[in-house]
């Protein structure tokens, strides 16, 4: 390493004037407080942790997607 700098560094000398710092993010600061909202499901617009998901491991029968039954207060509320 007497002979000078390493290759890698004189290109990020050459590529910061163009490129900028290195983009890190907030870092650790602490926990998310605006969690995500819950995902719903595209077919019957339920909360997907509602759902039963079906995944064969024979790899040939697809994945199936069992949406909740209404329950009776809702079933006679759309009525």
């Amino acid at each position: 390493m007497a002979k000078g700098k390493r290759w890698w560094d004189r290109l990020n000398k050459a590529l910061y004037p163009y490129l900028g710092p290195a983009q890190l993010g907030p870092g650790r600061g602490g926990e998310r407080t605006d969690a995500p909202p819950p995902a719903m499901c595209p077919l019957c617009g339920q909360a997907m942790a509602t759902h039963e998901i079906e995944r064969s491991t024979d790899g040939h029968t697809p994945t199936r997607l069992h949406c909740p039954t209404p329950s009776a207060s809702s079933a006679s509320s759309a009525a």
